[in-house]
């Protein structure tokens, strides 16, 4: 039952339809790093950790840093049925932590779909998305975002035609918003157009053309000062290729002249999925990377950049051309090393490149490498957090878990260097606690070390079972009690002495059933569970919340005196149940919640005891794994690998002898 400190970030657009691009319009799964970078180059990344799976389909997350709030929203669209998907948002905290839990943005009948986010660094974000009708027409909306998740929505534009692509940015200097889109407005034919947004009063003005008279497509954009680049494809039949147009639109909406960002229009190959990042130090500067043909019969793509400023264009080239095919590139800047990050799918890969705008191209840096999976779709943003900035990088894909990656640097060893911080960016350590049911009193620890305990609180009536676990997808995990008499579970969301947050009936009254809990689908919330001894039954709960249980299997002998455990043993994600036997000293763990033989089997401990098994991820490696405590002499047993050996880690916590009940969680989120 390990539990991360879930750090999100900015995220995956879709790709205009052509050779060898294909649109990603689904996914399971969104994933995301955050990587700190010297002038030198990329730092390494570190582990994978879950973002969001809710278990509908969901896609196109992006994310927008709030200097003045210190905060992030994050924005995604989640099926809410055949062909309808809504949009969904979720602030975190400047350390990563959920600041709110996730809310609609957008639920209505209507399918709401591709969200893009920005803020002008006031108290509020604004979120542009598309909405298509049940009468056949289409709409650009925005919606304003506050720090607590309150909404207010405007109507920015109306279509009866498609609308496939929007984007937002935001101008710190006039508070205002650019929206654009493209406009489908006849056969072969797509307007790009745009609308200021006031982040107080709603849509400025009318709405106005940016590009007409062409095929315009996929438009981005970026915020430099008061002035904002777009960039977008341009399907000019009366050209070789396709290529990459700009604009600069004022803060006002005053439009400049157009910019060829490709500056050989003329040159033969396909050009597509332009993304645009401000070089802040430049007060005209912007960087604009996409996806060129590498040759004009070929099926394969390139990464090239260009350097746009005060209307010219220099330098451009490559960033990566290999004999593979390079696709989906995005780009943001840091401003630690006056440094831009490009990265890109290939294949089964994610990688990063460092770039100066001088056209100095750092070497390329593995962010990801999932080979069961094709299409990966990266998305870059930057945030700007005072002694250190980074660059985020999220993605979707169609199958797996959500996983996230973190770096941050050492502010005390300076940009050349870069450090691992394992309080921010990795797994939260699983501790232990106690809990005494005479009182109804827990004792908790932040360390696996002997020490008093960092939270001491009743909590509920006395005589009732303890349980631990991630209730509320925060940071931490917090305790939970279980009463046999009424077969109700108690949950509450803090450390603390409080009333239940979460109260509900599972199972029957007045049984012997063991309760246990642990993520069972993989979305991040702990939900509960029940061992019933007498048949070797589990009985598991995907939501917390009266019902009927989603998983029903056997594992285990009936009418023993076995008890139950939770844990993820195997890194996917998901939690499974185990088996002790206290008569044997023996751990039977599975790595599936089904029917079957145990995954693995060992022994651990002494046979014929009092000790009580125990669960979690003690030294952050992202596996779950077992642990004793020794209530006879107050001392808890813990081992770092699912098997046969001795304690990693031995310590007296609490009084002896006891009747006390251990409990294991991340209570702090470090």
């Amino acid at each position: 039952m390990k539990r991360c400190a879930s750090w999100v970030a900015a995220v995956a657009r879709p790709l205009r339809a052509g050779p060898g691009l294909a649109a990603l319009r689904k996914g399971l799964a969104v994933f995301a790093l955050l990587c700190i970078f010297s002038a030198a180059g990329l730092a390494s990344v570190g582990p994978q950790y879950l973002v969001a799976s809710p278990g509908s389909p969901i896609s196109l997350p992006d994310v927008s840093y709030n200097q003045a709030l210190g905060k992030y929203l994050v924005v995604w669209q989640q099926e809410a049925g055949v062909g309808n998907w809504d949009i969904w948002g979720r602030i975190f905290t400047e350390d990563g932590l959920p600041a709110t839990s996730a809310f609609f943005i957008a639920n209505s009948s209507a399918n709401e779909r591709d969200p893009k986010a920005a803020s002008a660094d006031g108290d509020y974000w604004m979120v542009a998305y598309l909405v298509d009708l049940a009468d056949g027409s289409h709409e650009v909306r925005a919606c304003r975002i506050g720090e607590s998740g309150g909404r207010t929505l405007y109507t920015v534009a109306a279509s009866a035609q498609s609308l496939p692509h929007v984007d937002i940015g935001a101008s710190v200097t006039s508070g205002e918003y650019l929206v654009v889109w493209d406009d489908v407005v006849g056969e072969g034919l797509s307007d790009i157009e745009g609308r200021m947004v006031d982040e107080s009063d709603g849509p400025v003005d009318d709405p106005f053309l940016i590009e007409t008279g062409l095929d315009s497509e996929n438009p981005s954009i970026n915020q430099r000062g008061n002035d904002f680049l777009v960039a977008w494809e341009s399907h000019d039949e009366s050209l070789p290729s396709v290529h990459i147009l700009g604009r600069y639109v004022s803060g006002s909406g005053d439009l400049g002249d157009p910019v060829c960002v490709f500056p050989d229009c003329r040159a033969e190959g396909a050009n597509a999925d332009p993304s645009v990042a401000s070089d802040l130090s430049d007060p005209e500067g912007f960087v604009v990377v996409w996806a060129s043909l590498a040759e004009p019969a070929g099926t394969n793509y390139d990464i090239r950049y260009a350097v746009v400023s005060e209307g010219f264009v220099e330098p451009e080239g490559p960033v990566a051309a290999t004999a593979a095919s390079e696709v989906s590139p995005a780009v943001a800047y840091s401003d630690i090393t006056d440094t831009f990050l490009v990265c890109y799918s290939k294949s089964s890969t994610i990688l990063a490149q460092s770039l100066k705008a001088t056209g100095v191209v750092g070497p390329s840096e593995v962010v990801a490498a999932d080979p069961d999976v094709s299409d990966l779709h990266p998305e870059a943003s930057a945030f700007f957090g005072g002694e250190t900035s980074g660059i985020a990088v999220v993605w979707d894909r169609s199958t797996g878990a959500p996983l996230q990656r973190g770096l941050r640097s050492d502010p005390a060893a300076g940009v050349a260097d870069t450090k691992l911080y394992a309080a921010d960016w990795l797994p939260g350590a699983s501790n232990i606690g106690l809990y005494d049911p005479g009182p109804g009193k827990f004792y908790l620890r932040n360390a696996n070390a002997p020490g008093p305990a960092n939270y001491t609180f009743a909590f509920g009536t006395p005589g009732l079972v303890a349980i631990s676990g991630n209730w509320d997808l925060l940071s931490t995990e917090t305790i939970g009690v279980y009463g046999h008499v009424a077969g109700v579970f108690y949950l509450r969301n803090s450390n603390s002495a409080g009333v239940p947050d979460v109260t509900f009936r599972f199972g029957p009254t007045g049984s012997t059933w063991i309760p246990i809990a642990g993520d069972w689908d993989a979305d991040g919330i702990d939900t509960v569970g029940l061992y019933k001894p007498s048949t070797g039954v589990f009985y598991l709960k995907n939501a917390n919340s009266a019902g009927v249980a989603d998983i029903t299997f056997r594992f285990g002998p009936a009418g023993s005196t076995w008890l139950p455990i939770a844990g993820d043993w195997d890194n996917d994600g998901v939690d499974t149940v185990g088996l002790y036997n206290p008569a044997a000293g023996v751990f039977y763990l599975r790595n599936a919640n089904a029917p079957g033989p145990a995954d693995m089997t060992f022994r651990y401990g002494p046979a014929a005891s009092d000790w009580k098994p125990i669960a979690g991820d003690w030294d952050q490696d992202g596996e779950d794994s077992i642990g004793l405590y020794a209530p006879s002499a107050g001392t808890f047993y813990l081992r770092n690998t699912n098997d046969a050996g001795a304690a990693d880690v031995r310590f007296r916590f609490g009084p002896t002898p006891v009747i006390w009940q251990p409990i294991t969680g991340d209570w702090d989120g470090m």
